[in-house]
C-alpha cells in the first residue's frame, strides 16, 4: 500500500540537500532561522557602519571621510538599522519559528507565500542600498535630516 506524503512532512522539496534545500525550503522553521541570519547581516553590516561614524568622530578634524561622506554613512547607517533590522526582528523570527508551535500548527498556512516573504526582503534590502547610490546626490547627503522637506532647503555639512 502506497503512502501518501502530506506536503508537510518534507521541510523542502524532495532531491534537494544543501545549499538549495535551504533557499527552497518550505519549513517554518527553517524560514524563521534563515530570517534570522539575515537580519543579523544586516545588523552587521550597520554596525560596521555605526563604527565608522565613530572612527571619523574619534579626534578632531577630517580623520578618514569627509563632512559629506559622514552624512551619507549616517543616513545609510540609519536605513538599514530601522527598515532592515528593527522593524522586521521580531515579526519575522517570532512570527515564523515559534508561532506556528504556539498554535499548534504543522507549518503557517502559505509556506511558498512565506519563502516568497524572505526573497522579497532579502532583495529589498539590496534595492534599498542601491537606491541610495544612485542618483543625483550619491549617495544622499541627508544626515539626520531625512524629511525631504528639509534635505532639499538646507546645505548639507557637518
Amino acid at each position: 500500500m502506497n503512502k501518501s506524503i502530506s506536503f508537510y512532512d518534507t521541510p523542502s522539496p524532495p532531491g534537494l540537500k544543501g545549499i538549495w534545500a535551504w533557499l527552497l525550503t518550505h519549513d517554518h522553521k527553517r524560514l524563521g532561522l534563515m530570517y534570522m541570519w539575515a537580519i543579523l547581516f544586516w545588523f552587521v553590516l550597520a554596525m560596521f557602519l555605526g563604527l565608522l561614524l565613530r572612527f571619523e568622530l574619534m579626534s578632531q578634524g577630517r580623520t578618514i571621510m569627509g563632512p559629506e561622506a559622514y552624512n551619507s554613512l549616517f543616513t545609510l547607517h540609519g536605513v538599514i538599522m530601522i527598515f532592515l533590522f528593527v522593524i522586521p526582528a521580531i515579526p519575522a523570527i517570532f512570527g515564523n519559528f515559534f508561532l506556528p508551535i504556539q498554535l499548534g500548527t504543522d507549518d503557517v498556512f502559505f509556506p511558498r507565500l512565506n519563502l516568497f516573504s524572505w526573497y522579497l526582503f532579502m532583495f529589498g534590502g539590496l534595492f534599498a542600498l542601491i537606491s541610495l547610490f544612485s542618483g543625483r546626490d550619491f549617495p544622499i547627503p541627508a544626515g539626520r535630516f531625512m524629511s525631504p522637506s528639509v534635505w532639499r532647503s538646507i546645505p548639507m555639512s557637518v
